[in-house]
């Protein structure tokens, strides 16, 4: 009964602490992947057939988590407090079965410094940022319900381990909540690994003979669970590729894990220690300082047993594999795919101050501890509040497009909505309005520039399937008897596109408010076809620039670390080599018309490569006005490059971009033709005002 309410104590506060960092956050709004959740369980007929179906692309299944949000929905509606409340309080007890797990594996110490070091365990893991921000946004309950049931598996087998009675039966029980958790999420995929790597060196007052055996018993149990999820994966999904197709042969492999796993070990590295802080941050000095600290006090007493800190690496690595091939997406904060891992970080962190319980440096280990926890909870702070700036954006934004709409009769009527400055952050932006308004599913709402999802009636479908150049691009990826998702592109020409279609509407998000700018594209849309026909016989006033070598000096200014090597003979291409990932070129003073310009080609080759990850697939082509003083984000346009050693015409219609046709007088150019280190060849890049050139 002491246990048990020992335990219950502990539980109460991780869940105060933890409740503490999150209160205010709460009433967070509904963000980004929340709305395809809500949509998911609002628009389909019968919710609980695509448990048994995949619904979108090949990537993802997760019967579970569709079954939690389907009694999230029916308990708290449309208000995100319950939604939130429940996350918390999972997060809560997965820091209690944190120090559970801690308190089983930490042996040989007094009985007050074992709690004192689980409690630690938990503590870290309850206010690590990667954790308060994975519970702090909706759509990452996934990550909380798999670490849930891979932690109680975990635990279950020691318990089996460490007891003969009942061992069939725990074993059995962890079992199925392997597969549970392989249920919530594809993460789970790493537990027969981690959990071997635990029960393989835990605990120590069981003979190691005894240790190998059960381990390789529970390797075998959780791996045929395994082999049942991949055989329910494949009949349900059709694949077992993950974010990204996956072909299980060496030259697929081996390219990808060659470029990705050092960049995963060493992003995932920063993010458990530091996450994301600047490094000139005071903030990332002194966790910096406080790390160095607590590895030298820690020292010696985790040298003389070494297994605790290479378990629990291992259990961090192992959780990494289900990641190997996805280093582009740390890149947006992705603080879910650590979750499970954090855990083994969480008992590196507090088996080292257990290892250190005598004197002379337990006090400085302590003091260092303690320092981490309270710059990580400082950390967590800034970055809870960053995400809920980025939540309150989307309300912000739903609710000023909801007050355009009602102030106008016949913004009513719409059937298409564009929105032009927005990032890759809003590719929810259907779903949002629609979960609010399903009285909108006849409609398509649209981030230009942004390929992105939407839910529609069954019965609008065949508006779109003609592939009209005026109507946005659908690609059907679920229909059920009423409804649709369908992954949605804006027309190639939107400024075209909209002119042309009496049911647009189109809103600029500007300094924090919209701007209805139909007119304006109109205007820009005559203005471009008058002078695209006026200037049509005048290319000697649009550039063209040679890359290869002449008897002048060439004259565009490289990027540092990009080298350029002369040809010896007149005629012939120069080289450039980059030394770094962010090579570029930034042209001389120039003045041309943008409007005029309909067409840019860059005739380039570049060095073959085995693979280009997804962050290099394209190259740029930014532009400076006779007006700005540096480069503006939104005036780049890009196209995906080939690196296979071969020439190759790159071409852009530069009259289809809103923000060239605005710049009135190009005044300078930047081209960013790769995003790696490695040779490249320019041939020409040419401006025209026809749609090709000569």
């Amino acid at each position: 009964m002491k246990t048990f309410i020992r335990w219950i104590l502990t539980w109460a506060i991780l869940a105060g602490v933890i409740l503490g960092f999150l209160f205010i956050h709460l009433k967070n709004p509904f963000y980004a992947d929340d709305y395809f959740h809500l949509a998911v369980l609002k628009f389909m007929q019968d919710p609980s057939r695509v448990i048994w179906k995949y619904f979108f692309g090949q990537s993802t299944w997760r019967p579970l988590v569709l079954c939690s949000d389907y009694l999230c929905l029916k308990l708290f509606g449309l208000q995100p407090f319950g939604w939130h409340l429940s996350e918390v309080v999972l997060h809560s007890l997965n820091a209690l079965l944190v120090s559970v797990l801690a308190y089983l594996l930490f042996e040989g110490a007094s009985a007050r410094w074992r709690k004192f070091a689980s409690l630690l365990a938990g503590l870290f893991f309850a206010i690590h940022p990667l954790a308060l921000l994975t519970t702090a946004w909706i759509a990452c309950r996934a990550d909380l319900m798999a670490t849930f049931f891979s932690l109680l598996a975990v635990i279950l087998l020691l318990s089996a381990q460490k007891s003969a009675g009942w061992r069939g039966l725990k074993s059995g029980a962890a079992a199925g909540l392997a597969l549970i958790a392989l249920f919530s999420k594809e993460s789970a995929l790493a537990l027969p690994f981690a959990a071997g790597a635990v029960l393989l060196f835990f605990p120590e007052n069981i003979g190691a003979k005894q240790r190998r055996t059960f381990s390789a018993l529970a390797l075998i149990i959780l791996l045929s669970v395994l082999g049942i999820y991949f055989l329910l994966r494949v009949n349900v999904v059709g694949s077992l590729q993950g974010y990204d197709p996956v072909e299980f042969r060496a030259g697929f492999i081996l390219p990808r894990l060659w470029y990705h796993l050092p960049k995963v070990l060493w992003f995932s590295l920063q993010d458990y220690l530091f996450e994301h802080q600047p490094r000139q941050s005071i903030g990332y000095k002194i966790l910096f300082w406080a790390y160095i600290a607590f590895a030298l006090a820690a020292l010696l007493p985790a040298l003389r047993k070494p297994k605790y800190v290479f378990t629990f690496v291992l259990w961090t690595l192992f959780t990494l594999v289900p990641i190997w091939n996805l280093s582009h997406m740390f890149a947006y904060g992705e603080a879910r795919l650590l979750y499970l891992g954090l855990v083994g970080a969480a008992l590196v962190f507090s088996s080292s101050v257990f290892l250190s319980e005598r004197k002379p440096l337990r006090g400085a280990v302590i003091a260092a501890a303690l320092v981490i926890l309270a710059m990580l909870g400082v950390r967590s702070v800034t970055a809870l509040s960053a995400l809920r700036e980025r939540s309150q954006s989307y309300e912000k934004l739903k609710n000023q497009v909801m007050q355009i709409i009602a102030q106008s009769e016949d913004h009513n009527h719409f059937k298409r909505l564009y929105i032009y400055g927005l990032d890759v952050d809003f590719y929810g932006l259907d779903p949002m309005f629609k979960v609010a308004k399903p009285e909108w599913l006849d409609r398509i709402i649209v981030p230009a520039g942004i390929p992105s999802l939407t839910w529609i009636d069954k019965a609008e479908l065949d508006e779109y399937k003609n592939d009209y150049p005026m109507l946005p691009r659908l690609k059907v990826q679920y229909t059920d008897q009423k409804t649709a998702l369908a992954t949605v592109a804006p027309p190639e020409d939107l400024i075209q596109a909209v002119v042309n279609d009496p049911q647009a509407l189109v809103l600029e998000w500007k300094n924090g408010w919209f701007e209805e700018i139909l007119p304006e594209i109109t205007q820009l849309s005559h203005e471009r076809r008058f002078m695209q026909a006026t200037y049509a016989y005048r290319m000697m006033l649009f550039p063209t620039f040679s890359f290869r070598k002449r008897s002048y000096p060439f004259d565009w200014k490289l990027s540092p670390g990009l080298d350029l090597i002369t040809p010896e003979q007149f005629g012939r291409l120069y080289t450039f080599e980059s030394k770094n990932d962010d090579p570029y070129l930034v042209s001389p003073g120039t003045v041309f018309l943008a409007i005029p310009t309909a067409f840019m080609r860059l005739r380039m080759r570049i060095g073959p490569r085995k693979y280009l990850a997804p962050q290099e697939q394209e190259g740029c082509l930014s532009w400076m006005t006779e007006k700005d003083t540096d480069w503006q984000a939104h005036q780049k346009v890009c196209f995906s490059i080939q690196a296979d050693g071969k020439e190759h015409d790159y071409e852009l219609h530069l009259d289809r971009n809103l923000y060239w046709l605005r710049s009135n007088t190009i005044s300078r150019l930047r081209l960013d033709p790769i995003s790696f280190r490695g040779r490249f060849w320019i041939d020409s890049l040419i401006f025209s005002p026809v749609a090709e050139p000569e």
